[in-house]
């Protein structure tokens, strides 16, 4: 019977595990401490690799090939390969179906495989600040996928069938190409925070008030001419950001019924004098702890260069 100790021996892993963390540490240029924190490092549970930390260094990005061999190790449940070199994710890392968290900001990535969706465990999926241009079909995986962040990337949309992630709870997509948002992202009934600022879109569905339990909504350097009055049905909104897009009005019943929210922000619009009045009148009406542009009510109506 092993040891406790040999339990967590990395001589004790399986041969192609141990092939695996000789091939990074060649790679980067160091030996791999076993650590349960960031950095590079690796932590070890019941004689398998459990987590990989390979998190660079802004300065210092080390690691350029992510080895094939990690699709061996099928007991990870936690990878971060965050800000590095890496320019591909093997094609068979839908084999790693215990895996929980896959963090892969701020690489050179240009393409996602399509067995990444096979990753039915899956939690949170980071894949910001790479190169990509497409993400693929959901094909109804990620059953259980709650935080999806693929912000400042090269995409024109998002797929099509995005609305099978029926537990997505975050979903971020800002500083990208996308003109449209799918249809079918009015199945994900449990949205809560929806990043969609810096893209290319003109005008927002109907259906986005489906989003009942929305708190915090990010539409920031779009090109939006209107906001449709049905906004003021998202409850639940806590933080709103409008800056920099079109818009001459803000629905006065947006501003008015949304009860919840806490800040909203609308500088860099074109805002129309006839909105600038009606926006004056219902000061008394809005909430005393609404935050404008950052400003409570009283010191935005002070300060503010549209109430000169």
């Amino acid at each position: 019977m092993r040891s406790n100790k040999n339990y967590r021996s990395r001589n004790h892993l399986p041969k192609i595990e141990q092939t695996l963390l000789k091939k990074i540490e060649k790679d980067i240029g160091e030996p791999l401490p076993e650590t349960m924190y960031w950095g590079y490092g690796y932590n070890i549970i019941f004689g398998r690799l459990n987590s990989l930390f390979l998190r660079g260094h802004p300065d210092e990005r080390k690691l350029s090939v992510l080895p094939e061999e990690i699709c061996e190790a099928t007991r990870l449940e936690l990878i971060s390969i965050g800000i590095n070199r890496v320019k591909k994710i093997p094609e068979n890392i839908g084999n790693l179906t215990n895996l929980r968290n896959l963090f892969f900001g701020n690489n050179l990535l240009i393409k996602v495989p399509k067995s990444i969706s096979q990753l039915e465990r899956l939690r949170s999926l980071e894949l910001q600040n790479n190169r990509i241009k497409e993400f693929p079909l959901i094909r109804n995986g990620f059953k259980y996928l709650q935080d999806l962040s693929l912000g400042n990337n090269l995409l024109d949309k998002l797929p099509e069938d995005i609305g099978d992630l029926h537990n997505l709870v975050s979903l971020r997509v800002p500083f990208n190409k996308i003109r449209k948002l799918p249809e079918s992202m009015v199945e994900l009934q449990h949205l809560r925070l929806l990043r969609y600022g810096d893209n290319e879109t003109k005008e927002l569905p109907d259906w986005l008030t489906n989003f009942t339990y929305l708190e915090e909504l990010s539409l920031h350097n779009n090109q939006l001419d209107f906001l449709p009055e049905s906004l003021a049905k998202l409850l639940h909104l806590r933080f709103l950001d409008l800056r920099n897009n079109n818009l001459e009005e803000i629905p006065i019943n947006v501003l008015c019924e949304l009860k919840s929210l806490e800040d909203i922000y609308i500088s860099g619009n074109p805002l129309s004098e006839k909105f600038i009045f009606k926006f004056k009148t219902i000061k008394r009406l809005l909430s005393r702890n609404l935050r404008i542009d950052g400003s409570y009510i009283d010191d935005y109506f002070n300060k503010s260069d549209l109430f000169d």
